[in-house]
């Protein structure tokens, strides 16, 4: 598969998603006058309240994903991208907790804002994992070619 291939099937991916998650909460909002269960209402609100930014999240990891295709070194960018997508899902559940603080009337949400603290811990965690597995596929990709280039240096030391 070329690589224009594989950026066009990210894309299509991140956009069929996209299109799912929207049209499932269009449908869930037109549900919802005839459902009465206040946990669906809670977090129908919530996520409608918060789609922009399930979009931005599938939009990040699209884009991550597409930058990765380009092979080093223009794919050094992607891991700041899936790093921040993943401080804006983590953001998102912590956010959440406050809905089942809602329902069920305790105080859980207060358990999880200690990790609204760590954000910038969680996005150079994820960053420095990403960076590091670029540069190790680069290293063994080079480390592959060794060998054929000896032998081809070789060949080339033999012939006068």
């Amino acid at each position: 598969m070329n690589r224009n291939h594989k950026i066009r099937s990210a894309v299509m991916t991140a956009a069929l998603w996209t299109v799912c998650f929207l049209g499932i909460l269009i449908a869930a909002n037109y549900a919802a006058p005839s459902i009465s269960n206040i946990i669906f209402r809670s977090t129908l609100a919530y996520l409608d309240s918060h789609a922009l930014v399930v979009v931005a999240i599938m939009a990040l990891f699209m884009i991550g994903e597409v930058v990765r295709l380009f092979g080093f070194p223009k794919s050094v960018p992607a891991p700041f991208f899936e790093a921040m997508g993943i401080v804006f899902i983590v953001s998102f559940f912590v956010d959440m907790t406050i809905i089942f603080d809602q329902i069920s009337g305790e105080s859980v949400s207060y358990a999880f804002m200690w990790v609204k603290q760590t954000y910038p811990l969680i996005y150079m965690i994820v960053l420095i994992i990403g960076l590091f597995s670029i540069f190790s596929q680069r290293i063994s990709t080079i480390e592959e070619r060794k060998p054929e280039e000896k032998a081809e240096n070789q060949e080339k030391a033999e012939k006068p």
